[in-house]
């Protein structure tokens, strides 16, 4: 490797151990004593090691010298992203928005009938993901201070979100297509959708609730009545999707989406027939969601349902 640092690429052609000492003989020697060159001849081990370390001396002056051009040339090749591009500001964006929502639940939060101890804690009805306890409790560290379930009456589970999330709607403000306040019949391919929404009462802590609002951005809190199991009629903030981000048509949910609500409702109990219904919703994979997941309701439409 030393030898290679100073020997022009054409003249590569030494192959032998003998050779290659006979040629740095050539080259050198007289360099080293030009007045009895014969010290060369045969070489010994003193010319030998002087020798070697010729070449180290010129190998370290060459990397010395080329690496900071090298380094310069890398630089240029990959120059660093400019302050304030483009993910920096998706980032920015986005913490923006979630900083947003966070401080108006926590203000819609104080001013309703949803929270206790003097606006320690606030109820919140949870009827998608948030009803498993390994996305709310493990994944999201959110630790509800009591868990209780429950159903809201006159209302249906719609998975009309941006995506092809879930969010709920009172059946006389959520027709489909058809003009009628009964069920979507893709999501209830053979049991009958009920007419009310199953899920889970949470007492949160205020700072907990921020938190969860912060994650939930794209919806915005809206206090309704809960009938829990135990008997007790609860006010309590839902999560529910604005306009802006309701898609024009219902559509079916993915199978992971799906899949955490359904093993949530077995979990937590909640009514064996609305477990059964949300088993049978058909859904699709991810990957295969198209152009109307995304599609979202103009602003002077009043229609919020239909088939897929």
């Amino acid at each position: 490797g030393v030898f290679l640092a100073m020997t022009p690429l054409w003249e590569l052609r030494y192959i032998t151990y003998d050779t290659y000492w006979e040629d740095i003989k050539k080259r050198i020697g007289p360099l080293l004593c030009p007045a009895r060159t014969s010290l060369l001849s045969p070489l010994s081990m003193r010319s030998k090691i002087i020798a070697t370390l010729f070449h180290y001396a010129i190998t370290a002056i060459f990397t010395i010298t080329l690496l900071p051009i090298t380094a310069n040339c890398f630089q240029h090749t990959h120059p660093p992203k400019p302050e304030g591009g483009g993910n920096k500001n998706k980032m920015s964006s986005s913490t923006k928005a979630r900083t947003a929502a966070k401080e108006a639940a926590l203000l819609i939060a104080s001013r309703s009938s949803s929270t206790i101890d003097n606006n320690k804690y606030v109820w919140n009805f949870s009827f998608g993901a948030n009803i498993n306890p390994w996305k709310l409790q493990t994944k999201r560290k959110i630790q509800p201070v009591e868990v209780t379930p429950g159903q809201v009456l006159h209302h249906r589970l719609l998975f009309n979100h941006r995506g092809g999330f879930g969010t709920i709607e009172h059946t006389q403000s959520a027709p489909n297509n058809n003009n009628s306040n009964g069920p979507i019949p893709t999501l209830s391919p053979k049991i009958p959708q009920p007419n009310s929404v199953h899920g889970i009462l949470l007492k949160l802590h205020m700072s907990d609730f921020g938190k969860l609002a912060a994650m939930e951005h794209q919806y915005i809190p809206r206090e309704i009545t809960v009938s829990s199991y135990d008997g007790r009629t609860i006010s309590a903030l839902a999560f529910i999707t604005p306009p802006q981000y309701q898609i024009a048509r219902t559509v079916l949910p993915s199978t992971r989406y799906i899949g955490l609500i359904t093993r949530g409702a077995r979990e937590m109990k909640l009514d064996e027939s609305y477990c059964d219904w949300l088993e049978q919703i058909p859904s699709v994979e991810d990957k295969a969601r198209g152009d109307e997941y995304y599609t979202i309701v103009s602003s002077s439409s009043s229609s919020s349902g239909g088939l897929l």
